[in-house]
């Protein structure tokens, strides 16, 4: 079994519950504010480390007591954070969420100390032992050069490496060393060239950009599942699946999830498919519960639920 290196952001999240989001120029009522850890990158940690993989996070906290705290949580899931740098200039990433009565989501993130991840944290890889076995996983919450860099430490170290292009940007500059790319339905936009009509559609066009980068390609569709176009021995084999009806409280973190049980699956040399399907199960059940890390479900969870 191999080992998971996440390296993204860790935010303090600040979740604030309404009837539904304000637009712009308005104010709402709320009906309840809580705090948690976050941050794409340690969610992603946490999720894979909760479904049972060895995991290792690269980032950076702020020399504050929301730090402090998101260090703690880190160790509470077994989370090894000793690659994790402490900034003595800025504050700890912060992410403000408002989640309405559907549970949908709208996030203002503020990247504080994630903003100065570089290249020494990126040689970090190098001195955890990261290699063959084993899976990087990266975000763009962290400057994009750095994931660049990292991307491409990680192929040259032989790892299986995913980029979850969150927030939305156009990353096929990057796909030439990646194995594994994952992104929602907004997020693949920029990266197929524009808009799809239908899921038929969409998997025919993710199906061509894994062709042509000889890489994984999984788009989840929220509580309509996902498709994938998977690169498997030269080959592509298209993917749909749906995930269960479950009845949604906060869909933060769901993405998340999928992405850290999609790296704990494979470090683990789980089957593509089943790993997909793996995923798209625990993102599903994440939504059941409010806050992205304490709504993680663990495999005993998963296999409890698909029996």
């Amino acid at each position: 079994m191999g080992k998971v290196a996440v390296l993204g952001s860790i935010n303090h999240d600040v979740i604030v519950t309404c009837d539904r989001a304000p637009r712009a120029g308005e104010t709402v009522h709320g009906s309840a504010v809580s705090f948690y850890p976050g941050g794409k990158g340690s969610n992603q940690a946490i999720a894979a480390a909760r479904f049972g993989a060895d995991v290792s996070f690269f980032g950076r906290v702020g020399k504050d007591s929301a730090g402090l705290s998101l260090l703690s949580n880190l160790d509470d899931d077994g989370v090894n954070r000793r690659y994790v740098r402490i900034s003595d200039s800025l504050p700890t990433g912060t992410a403000l969420i408002t989640v309405d009565r559907a549970g949908n989501n709208s996030i203002v993130v503020v990247s504080g100390a994630n903003s100065s991840m570089g290249s020494s944290d990126v040689a970090e890889l190098t001195d955890a032992g990261c290699g063959p076995n084993d899976v990087l996983v990266c975000q763009l919450e962290i400057p994009r050069e750095t994931v660049a860099e990292a991307l491409n430490a990680g192929h040259e170290l032989g790892m299986t490496t995913i980029l979850n292009a969150a927030p939305a940007d156009d990353v096929r500059d990057l796909l030439a060393v990646v194995d594994v790319f994952v992104v929602n339905e907004r997020e693949i936009v920029p990266n197929i060239g524009g808009e799809y009509s239908s899921r038929s559609e969409l998997t025919e066009r993710i199906a061509e950009l894994s062709a042509a980068y000889q890489c994984s390609t999984i788009v989840t569709l929220g509580a309509e599942g996902c498709v994938a176009a998977l690169y498997i021995d030269g080959a592509i084999s298209t993917l749909d699946l749906e995930v269960p009806d479950v009845e949604v409280v906060d869909g933060t973190g769901a993405g998340d999830t999928f992405v850290g049980v999609l790296a704990a699956c494979i470090a683990a040399g789980t089957d593509p498919r089943e790993s997909v399907s793996l995923a798209g199960i625990a993102g599903s059940l994440s939504t059941t519960r409010k806050g992205a890390q304490d709504a993680m479900p663990t495999r005993s969870q998963v296999e409890a639920f698909m029996a």
